[in-house]
């Protein structure tokens, strides 16, 4: 491995890791298109810099968030009241991967937190035999 893009992806990072190892200067276009509305807790100018700008897909990946994200609090809660911290831990990962794409920085954060701290809990053990 010669290189390491961590996520969540920035497309001109990519492009520019790329052209460093190809040896070769990618072809970007210059600054991030604002035909979005301006939408509080998203960093639009990040998250459009790691989709190359391309607001329609931004407004996809948004609207999918809200499909696939809009009830996360209620999965984690039935997890964890179930003690099933894999599937807990694994929604509290994808929600901070999913936030960190949109921009979302707050709750990416927050979300890396809370996987941070469901890492740390060890699966209750059954005694009783």
């Amino acid at each position: 491995m010669s290189d390491h893009l961590s996520k969540p992806l920035d497309v001109n990072l990519l492009y520019a890791t790329l052209g460093k190892w190809m040896h070769t200067t990618p072809n970007m276009a210059g600054g991030v298109p604002r035909t979005l509305p301006d939408l509080p807790g998203l960093d639009l100018v990040a998250a459009l810099g790691r989709l190359n700008g391309n607001t329609a897909l931004f407004s996809q990946l948004l609207k999918r968030f809200h499909e696939d994200q809009g009830d996360v609090l209620s999965r984690l809660r039935q997890a964890l009241d179930s003690k099933d911290l894999e599937t807990a831990r694994r929604d509290a990962h994808t929600l901070k991967g999913l936030a960190g794409n949109l921009g979302a920085n707050a709750l990416q954060s927050t979300a890396q937190v809370l996987q941070l701290t469901l890492r740390g809990i060890s699966k209750p053990r059954n005694f009783s035999n």
